[in-house]
């Protein structure tokens, strides 16, 4: 399943909540569920009738139904209702529920990985137990968190990069490296997530300078090329904007691009000789809740950590899987865009989720300030 609209053809982005079928956020609490109790009479932690998931809206959650929730639910009973709170937004709901002893507002939090290392940070989660996610032994060494004292806080279960993305009528070949940015013909042609989201350490990489300090050679950088700066959005907007041609490239989730390319729309993506950031997803058990909720939303998790199942949900969200035995289909494999091997991930440009954690907020501040000024 790609990553398709419902109407005017045009691709349902990743972050973008669309409202379509299923993606209502759920009813009840999280915990709230009719858990009964923390054991059933067989020693078995009881089942809650739901379970609630933040997820992103549009086909990104269409998939997750379809890949992970149906055969978790057809062999559980389960059902599972979602939230498209975005995850910044939730990581605070949980953190105030946690603080006023209230159960939190869903049972499993799918998020990038990076918040969920904030979240660990705070402790906002129950680690995963290794005897009932299973099959964490099986994902690559990218998927598993080095943070605090549990081995397994939380996992990811994909990679995705941050592309250079372009519209194929308005650029007549894709640029080799970031430098080209800066040159003449992109006036207000460029566009950016709201605070730099994949590109701050791409423009760290190009001042020759850490992610840590002030970063005034960074900063510098953005200065000059502000001026080529025409959209600051998010997913659905940098996507819609770069199919119309109203911008001519900007940073996008190649899954975005991938799937605007399946649509047979004019785009295109590349990653330039500087390499681009590359990122991943997850899924945690925040903490609050009731034994049984905890249990069953990590029985959740290892339906989508398994190699039969991650590699299906992986493909139609048009990312790579981080199963180790997961099948990745030949176009996924044959392209930079889709890092599963470390080899792969060390070509890419990573940020250190312990300085991610102690500095994104200032990045992100830094970098709306200068683009928005």
């Amino acid at each position: 399943m790609s990553n398709r609209t419902t109407d005017s053809n045009r691709t349902v982005t990743r972050r973008a909540f669309l409202g379509t079928a299923g993606g209502a956020s759920a009813i009840a609490l999280a915990g709230c569920n009719g858990l009964g109790g923390n054991s059933s009479s067989d020693g078995e932690p009881s089942k809650p009738d739901s379970l609630v998931v933040r997820a992103w809206g549009g086909a990104w959650q269409e998939n997750l139904q379809s890949e992970v929730a149906e055969p978790f639910t057809d062999e559980t009973g389960i059902e599972i209702e979602y939230d498209n709170t975005s995850e910044e937004v939730m990581q605070g709901q949980i953190r105030t529920a946690l603080n006023q002893n209230r159960a939190p507002p869903v049972n499993v939090n799918w998020s990038t990985t990076l918040q969920s290392y904030k979240a660990a940070d705070a402790d906002l989660m129950v680690p995963l137990d290794t005897d009932v996610v299973t099959n964490l032994s099986g994902l690559l060494p990218a998927a598993q968190p080095n943070i605090g004292d549990a081995d397994w806080p939380f996992a990811s279960l994909y990679s995705y990069v941050y592309s250079l993305s372009y519209n194929t009528d308005k650029v007549d070949s894709a640029p080799t490296s970031w430098e080209e940015l800066w040159g003449d013909g992109w006036s207000d042609g460029l566009g950016f997530y709201q605070g730099g989201t994949g590109f701050v350490p791409v423009l760290a990489t190009l001042a020759d300078e850490e992610l840590d300090g002030d970063m005034s050679a960074t900063w510098d950088r953005l200065e000059e090329l502000s001026g080529n700066v025409g959209l600051i959005g998010d997913d659905d907007q940098l996507t819609t904007n770069l199919i119309d041609g109203e911008i001519s490239a900007c940073t996008l989730i190649g899954a975005n691009t991938y799937n605007a390319m399946q649509d047979d729309q004019p785009v295109d993506y590349t990653v330039p000789e500087e390499g681009a950031v590359a990122k991943r997803d997850a899924m945690y058990t925040p903490r609050g809740q009731e034994d049984g909720a905890v249990h069953w939303g990590q029985e959740f998790i290892n339906y989508a950590a398994s190699a039969d199942i991650n590699g299906p949900w992986s493909e139609g969200l048009g990312v790579a899987p981080l199963h180790g035995d997961a099948e990745v289909p030949d176009w996924m494999a044959e392209s930079e865009m889709f890092p599963t091997s470390e080899e792969q991930f060390n070509s890419m440009i990573t940020v250190d989720p312990a300085n991610y954690v102690e500095n994104s907020s200032y990045w992100s501040s830094q970098f709306n300030e200068i683009t928005q000024s």
